[in-house]
């Protein structure tokens, strides 16, 4: 019986092999980006013959088994496949990384992007082609990315000259955290820095160079924020639809698009480039289809998807060609393709296909949480419609102008709920909350979005060079302003939003692991997806949470005490670190305490219970020293080391104790003190996994 099932299960397998090939691949990704140091660069090939090897000895002889060792070594063969693709990608890469803070330095290079910030804070430069006075060309970066606060003149494919300061990419806030070396590396970002003063432009663009795009991308900018100099919140919402950018934008207003579940539909995606390339596909064939001869003799149909296609690209290079819109244009170019090619462009397969070009061409797409988030949304709205595609298709054989009103309503609210649940598991497992209401409002958000923003944005967009564009910009910014309430208002209705602390990996697992038992449903499988539902909350209960997070610079010590409350102590400036650590404990920053307004702090330092009757201690000074290491379960040093007195060291600390140097040699630190006061401590450093090309030690 059970080599019945597995045949079954083999067969299911074989029959979808493209379909499972993306989670094959993305084992060997995963396990490559995992590895506490860099592989050797023939450990991918050896893994790859080991898994023909296996694929050939297989299929020599015959037992019992088989099929199912066959199957495992194919699964091992594509792993390994990825893993090489990884190791490739790295190596093609080839971007020195800044290995320590250069102060006061001249740095000559061309304006390759800018974002401006919000108020007065100036813009965010990246620059490429990059020389720095006196350093090596070796070891000087091929991109940095500085703030300039006098940027009036500045424009995209400028050669320029600044006195600044720059620094390695900063590590992750906490083990296990977002890994920003990692991220600047594959954008070839070697440093981060500041200028001092306004730069000297050393030589302006010419019409035709690389910067032609990004100068586009600014006039469009200045000409909306012209255009609604009496309403800015409205030229920020057209500015992020059309251009990509949302630096400007109210934090207020980004958090009630969040909080309202309406985030995405101002972070260009798939949704955008949908809608763009449906208003364009369907206008084009009825402009061609009202043509008799073309409607007669031209494949109207494919010359639409051509011409959309073409379209989309332009939409994408104008938005800033981010890694979720070139992921878009990259699926949407083979739907498009299958469209030319006679075939179906809606199917898993196709989905799976278009996952599959995209790791094999950026392996790392699969750590971003925007990879994860439209793939599991899209892939589940396929499988959803194939399996409800009779009953929907019966509905809209029905006549009636209401029951099509009311079918739209149900689609748009079966849509968001059966991608609400997709991506519940990478949703909790990156940000720690979840919208309440995000069926309510995109009920009423996404048909503006579909039928009044987006047109209007595309139609102003071509207008704009006849000087006909005002009317349809203003129509795009009154549906923005109209979303923008829609998010306002569901964000501040009672518990819209349910925040829960660090999901942690396995829960993401099992929860991937659920959404593949669903899509195989059969009676078969009812107990396995049972099985699987009831372990997918067991993370939940379990998961264990550090009670202690120190940054690598010590500058914040976030303490999480046993009656919930949170310790923010240490001199930091970084709200974003504060943030971050605060959506680890599925809180905000603004639940901090400051030491100095504790009632467990005084001037000699922190003396807090974390658990039941275990208490962890941070110390200031050293005539405290002693007697926290007798009472407390775990002890942070405040203090240099070396102004214990030979007596104190002597005598030692019977308990785990923490210093400025350990961040300052490994990195930020989490710490998990148990009911029983046994202390684990786990640093980003500490299994040597900044043996990797983007991980840059402080000590290092």
């Amino acid at each position: 019986m059970v080599n019945t099932h597995l045949d079954r299960v083999i067969d299911k397998i074989q029959a979808n092999l493209i379909v499972f090939l993306p989670l094959m691949l993305s084992a060997g990704i995963m396990f490559y980006f995992y590895l506490p140091y860099e592989p050797e660069w023939f450990a991918g090939i050896l893994a790859a013959l080991i898994g023909l090897n296996g694929l050939h000895l297989t299929a020599r002889y015959d037992f019992s088994l088989k099929r199912a060792l066959y199957m495992v070594f194919i699964v091992f063969l594509v792993a390994s496949i990825g893993f090489m693709a990884a190791q490739i990608r790295t190596a093609a890469i080839n971007a020195p990384m800044l290995m320590e803070d250069i102060h006061g330095v001249h740095i000559n290079g061309v304006v390759e992007r800018i974002d401006r910030l919000g108020g007065r804070k100036g813009s965010r430069v990246l620059i490429k082609d990059v020389t720095i006075d006196d350093f090596p060309s070796e070891n000087t970066p091929a991109k940095i990315r500085i703030r300039i606060i006098k940027d009036d003149a500045l424009e995209a494919g400028q050669r320029i000259s600044v006195r600044g300061e720059l620094m390695p990419p900063p590590p992750a806030v906490m083990p296990g955290g977002f890994n920003f070396q990692r991220w600047a590396f594959y954008q070839k970002i070697g440093a981060v820095g500041y200028a001092y003063y306004a730069p000297s432009i050393i030589q302006q663009p010419d019409f035709a160079s690389e910067g032609f795009i990004e100068r586009l991308r600014k006039r469009v900018e200045k000409h909306i924020y012209t255009l609604f100099a009496e309403n800015q919140t409205r030229a920020e919402i057209v500015t992020a639809l059309i251009t990509g950018r949302k630096t400007q934008m109210a934090e207020t207003d980004k958090d009630a698009l969040r909080d309202a579940g309406l985030a995405h539909m101002l972070a260009i995606s798939g949704l955008h480039i949908g809608l763009i390339v449906s208003a364009v596909f369907f206008f084009i064939r009825l402009c061609l289809a009202a043509v008799p001869y073309a409607a007669l003799y031209w494949p109207t149909k494919k010359i639409a998807a051509v011409l959309a296609l073409i379209f989309a690209v332009f939409y994408v290079l104008l938005s800033g060609a981010s890694l979720p819109a070139v992921r878009a244009i990259i699926m949407m170019g083979i739907a498009m393709l299958a469209i030319v090619m006679d075939r179906n462009p809606i199917s898993l397969r196709l989905v799976a296909f278009a996952a599959l070009v995209i790791l094999v061409i950026l392996p790392e797409s699969i750590l971003s949480v925007s990879f994860q988030l439209s793939f599991a949304a899209v892939a589940s709205l396929v499988i959803f419609y194939e399996r409800t595609r009779l009953w929907w298709q019966g509905q809209y054989a029905q006549k009636g102008f209401m029951r099509r009103v009311w079918l739209y309503g149900l689609g748009v609210v079966a849509t968001t709920l059966v991608s609400t649940v997709a991506t519940a598991a990478p949703g909790l497992y990156h940000f720690n909350h979840f919208g309440v209401y995000g069926a309510l409002s995109n009920l009423f958000a996404v048909p503006l979005l579909a039928v009044l923003v987006m047109p209007s944005c595309l139609v102003a967009i071509l207008l704009w060079p006849l000087g006909l564009d005002k009317p349809f910009f203003e129509l795009a910014g009154a549906g923005g302003q109209l979303i923008l309430d829609i998010a306002h208002y569901c964000a501040d209705l009672p518990m819209a939003v349910i925040h829960q602390p660090y999901l942690g990996v396995y829960g993401f697992v099992l929860w991937t692991a659920l959404g593949c038992i669903i899509w195989y449903w059969s009676k078969n499988t009812r107990r396995a997806l049972l099985v699987f539902t009831a372990l997918c909350f067991v993370p939940f209960f379990f998961e264990k949470q550090y009670n202690v997070i120190v940054t690598s610079d010590f500058k914040l010590i976030s303490v999480k005490g046993v009656n919930d409350e949170l310790l923010a102590y240490g001199s930091t400036s970084r709200r974003f670190d504060k943030s971050y650590i605060a959506e680890y404990y599925g809180r905000n920053a603004k639940d901090y305490i400051r030491d100095k307004k504790s009632e467990h702090c005084d001037p000699d330092g922190c003396y807090i219970e974390v658990q039941d009757d275990v208490f962890m201690q941070i110390v200031k000074f050293p005539e405290n020293y002693v007697e926290a290491c007798r009472k407390a379960a775990f002890v942070i040093v405040d203090f240099p080391i070396t102004a214990l007195t030979e007596a104190q060291r002597r005598r030692g600390c019977r308990v785990p104790l923490l210093q400025r140097f350990d961040a300052w040699e490994y990195g930020s630190y989490g710490i998990y003190i148990a009911p029983n006061g046994y202390v684990h401590m786990q640093s980003l450093y500490s299994r040597d996994n900044y043996r990797r090309p983007w991980s840059v030690p402080s000590w290092r």
